[in-house]
């Protein structure tokens, strides 16, 4: 069985993958992440922002750095979903926003 799982970081996707591995243990998983603007957390934006000389080394940074943290969250995910006894595998997905999520809401109303 192939199963997938969105995950960010919080502690309700990580609920979500282990109730996951109980309801399909020894499935294959896939471990999403949705890669959206700016790219990189507030946090990250702030850290780098005094280390940029324009806007133009600012947004390349934020970029550079936001694809590191978005790897690494969901490398998080396939751990944890590994751990619980999947054969997980990531799937990192940049995108430029919701609008995907918005006209399948508008679809299905």
């Amino acid at each position: 069985m192939d199963a997938i799982v969105g995950y960010d970081g919080s502690p309700g996707a990580s609920v979500a993958i282990a109730a996951g591995a109980l309801l399909f243990p020894g499935a294959h998983g896939w471990i999403t992440y949705l890669w959206v603007p700016p790219f990189a957390s507030e946090k990250v934006r702030r850290r780098l922002r005094p280390m940029a000389r324009d806007a133009n080394e600012l947004a390349e940074m934020v970029e550079r750095e936001g694809e590191c943290e978005a790897e690494r969250i969901v490398g998080m995910g396939v751990t944890l979903a590994r751990a619980a006894g999947w054969h997980a595998e990531p799937l990192l997905k940049r995108t430029w926003g919701p609008e995907g999520c918005e006209s399948r809401k508008r679809s299905t109303m």
